[in-house]
């Protein structure tokens, strides 16, 4: 990570899709979360509106701005990687000086929907390390 950009790996100890990404209010609805989805190899930025699989909304491809992406499977665990800007017009900001309250989950392949989810709130803190 630099001062900029955020270097993600999740791991989710199950097989299904695999989301997290900041929220205003420690809640899924009004969240913005970077999705991994096995099934169709994608890793994706969308908006959350409300808790059912309609609230997800992928962002417009103006906005697919992530790099480095992957989705896996392996092991009975699934693995995203991403690389995601800190700050971006529009959207809401991961802090690379406070915390950051972030909320993910996964679940099921084929279940998009906050009821079957295992979800999570965190507060993220992010530091600079100097170069190896």
């Amino acid at each position: 990570m630099d001062a900029t950009t955020l270097n993600g790996k999740l791991v989710y100890d199950g097989t299904g899709y695999i989301a997290v990404g900041p929220s205003p209010n420690a809640k899924m609805s009004g969240g913005e979360v970077v999705l991994g989805l096995p099934n169709s190899g994608t890793v994706k930025k969308y908006s959350l509106t409300g808790y059912s699989s309609s609230s997800v909304e992928e962002m417009p491809s103006s906005q697919q701005t992530l790099t480095n992406t992957a989705i896996s499977l392996s092991g009975g665990q699934t693995t995203m990687t991403f690389t995601k800007l800190l700050s971006e017009p529009g959207e809401l900001e991961i802090s690379s000086t406070g915390a950051t309250t972030l909320v993910g989950g996964g679940t099921k392949p084929k279940v998009l929907a906050a009821c079957s989810c295992r979800h999570m709130q965190i507060a993220l803190s992010l530091m600079l390390f100097p170069p190896l």
